[in-house]
């Protein structure tokens, strides 16, 4: 299910020269290709344990349109870019939350900090360590363009949008896994 997608996106990634792009924003690409391998092996074993289909989440499908649409703006403002992708990722976080732990709904609001759902979605198994360092990462960067410490190019934009989404699939197939193994152990 995720294997083939993710392995793409390494090769993708590995076939990028980093050149192109600020050493900030090639370094956490780099972060993320790590995440993303790291989440291919967990969603390997999980696959491989079986057990039901997870429902899907309308929600989910459709905030992650919603980074085509901002890619496609990256060229005539890469900060907006930067910004947008990152509140989307953010929102499908607190979704996936809200959906894993109901009782703590509230407590996931958009506008406030992520970082408690960054924490949360990982105590729940949800994204591996390097996951969630590489959403750190992109958190940070997205607060450097959102205070005009710097301004990322169109490719970095682009670059970031892409990593972003990607982590919004890693977090998806995260949440799948973990709806897959709480319907197992029933």
């Amino acid at each position: 299910m995720l294997r083939k997608p993710i392995m793409k996106r390494i090769e993708q990634l590995r076939s990028v020269s980093a050149g192109g792009f600020a050493a900030e924003f090639g370094e956490v690409e780099r972060q993320v290709d790590r995440a993303i391998e790291a989440e291919a092996t967990r969603a390997v074993s999980d696959e491989e344990a079986g057990g039901p289909e997870p429902p899907s989440s309308a929600e989910t499908d459709r905030l992650e349109a919603g980074f085509k649409e901002i890619a496609l703006r990256a060229g005539e403002n890469p900060s907006y870019s930067v910004v947008a992708s990152w509140s989307l990722l953010g929102e499908i976080m607190v979704s996936v939350a809200a959906d894993l732990l109901p009782k703590l709904r509230r407590s996931f609001g958009s506008g406030s900090s992520y970082l408690p759902v960054i924490r949360a979605l990982r105590e729940q198994g949800v994204i591996s360590d390097e996951t969630a360092s590489a959403l750190d990462s992109l958190r940070r960067l997205r607060n450097e363009v959102a205070h005009g410490v710097t301004a990322p190019e169109a490719g970095a934009a682009v670059a970031y949008v892409r990593s972003a989404n990607d982590l919004a699939e890693v977090i998806r197939s995260g949440a799948d896994m973990v709806w897959r193994r709480r319907r197992y152990e029933e």
